[in-house]
């Protein structure tokens, strides 16, 4: 096969090859997991047969189509240090005897695969190894309003012990996806000059545009608003793709991440709330879904798939958000963990965050590659 597709699952039920803290395995090519103490990280390697993945949030592993693969090597990412494991002939693999703590996993993949998954850091990993991280923000008010302390600033005080972050966060309240295009005055005055030396960029782009085509009018005919909605979302992201080339223009290694936004289907606040009403639930989340169907796998971005993560919310989606697109502290915390995930990043024990954060994050991770 030319390319593979690399998945972690927790899988508890099969053998692993076990590796400890400090990255020795446990003296056999697949002995029992018990052996290295407990095991908090796992994951399985697999190629995708039937291309199903779509994110960390939309994925599944086809025990009759897909076809786990051995010798699949994964880095860890510590405060002492960097670690690696390798899969075993099943597949799996599992790191144990860890401290509490963040860590990143990142697989070494083919350069020429297709991640399926959309989560697949290159630039990262790398940077973390160095000490040092340049993360850029660009987009709309998301990153810059709702409670204090945003997800950017969140996000890396999750990765503060890995490595020294630069936070830069260029966003601006207010602006349309049209306004980060290649030649215009935020792309080349506040976005360009950071990119350069940057290693990562997050991009949260499309809510104003989105917002500003639900005028009085649009009550009046929802159906057809929905429909030229649905245009929208994919006119957007054709804004985004001209973006990313523009920065790649400039910075070619970049690990570029797209924030697709939460299913604000699920919101009762207006006008969300009204809309579902009368054209229904599921045509809003139809259409906000489209934003992440439409970015091809060729185009090598990584989803940070608020969407998907935001169908597994216990509480109502309302309880994150300040007003119909911001978040409060709570949607803030929720917004960096999926980032952090994103790229790799698993919590061990109490977390840094405010707004009643989650712990034991990221124990399991999904990277796929096209067969």
């Amino acid at each position: 096969m030319s390319r593979l597709l690399l998945l972690l699952l927790a899988l508890p039920l099969l053998p692993a090859c076990t590796v400890s803290a400090d990255g020795s395995d446990d003296g056999g090519p697949c002995s029992d997991a018990d052996s290295a103490g407990e095991v908090q990280l796992s994951g399985l390697a697999y190629v995708d047969a039937d291309l199903s993945d779509a994110s960390m949030h939309d994925s599944s592993f086809d025990a009759e189509a897909d076809a786990p693969v051995a010798g699949a090597r994964v880095q860890l990412f510590s405060a002492d240090g960097v670690s690696e494991g390798t899969s075993c002939e099943g597949g799996d693999f599992q790191f144990g005897g860890l401290e509490d703590g963040v860590y990143v996993l990142a697989p070494e993949l083919d350069a020429e695969g297709k991640c399926m998954q959309r989560n697949c850091t290159s630039r990262f990993p790398d940077a973390l190894e160095d000490g040092a991280v340049k993360i850029v923000t660009m987009g709309d008010s998301v990153p810059v309003q709702g409670d204090a302390v945003r997800f950017p600033e969140r996000l890396a005080t999750l990765l503060d012990p890995l490595a020294d972050i630069d936070n830069t966060n260029v966003a601006v309240g207010g602006s349309l996806s049209t306004e980060w295009l290649p030649g215009t005055s935020h792309f080349e005055n506040r976005l360009a000059p950071e990119v350069e030396d940057a290693d990562v960029v997050l991009i949260s782009v499309g809510g104003n545009d989105i917002l500003a085509s639900l005028d009085a009018s649009a009550l009046q005919d929802p159906e057809g608003t929905v429909a030229d909605t649905k245009e929208l979302v994919e006119q957007i992201a054709d804004n985004v793709l001209a973006t990313v080339d523009g920065i790649r223009e400039i910075n070619p290694d970049i690990d570029v991440v797209y924030c697709i936004y939460v299913d604000y289907g699920q919101a009762a606040m207006f006008p969300w709330g009204i809309i579902g009403n009368m054209v229904g639930q599921e045509a809003i989340t139809d259409v906000l879904k489209t934003a992440r169907d439409r970015l091809s796998i060729e185009e090598n971005i990584l989803i940070a798939d608020l969407f998907g993560a935001s169908h597994g919310l216990t509480d109502p989606l309302d309880d994150y958000l300040s007003d119909s697109l911001h978040f409060n502290d709570r949607g803030h915390t929720f917004y960096a963990e999926e980032i952090f995930m994103t790229l790799g990043g698993a919590l061990l024990g109490d977390s840094p965050l405010g707004g009643e954060p989650r712990s034991d994050i990221g124990l399991s991770k999904t990277w796929s590659l096209s067969e």
